[in-house]
């Protein structure tokens, strides 16, 4: 059984067949990867009530203590923001 990944390289190789696909397969497999960790990382936030954002928010508060500003908190959250 192909899994999204394998079916999109065969989907290129039919268009491009003589393509360096080694790049995208890489690529694919790490966004894939990427995307079922999140997948698991968010159930139980889910069940909590709180999506990644807000949990990571409320670490960043917790783990630093006082008020952050916006800069800070994009910094500690590893969020993109004001430099």
């Amino acid at each position: 059984m192909e899994d999204a990944v394998a079916v999109a390289l065969r989907q290129w190789r039919k268009v491009l067949p003589d393509a360096d696909l080694d790049a995208v397969a890489v690529i694919g497999r790490l966004n894939r990867c990427t995307a079922l960790l999140h997948q698991a990382a968010d159930a139980p936030l889910g069940r909590a009530g709180v999506n990644r954002a807000e949990y990571d928010l409320l670490c960043a508060l917790l783990r630093v203590g006082g008020e952050l500003t916006p800069g800070r908190l994009a910094r500690e959250t590893f969020a993109s923001g004001p430099p």
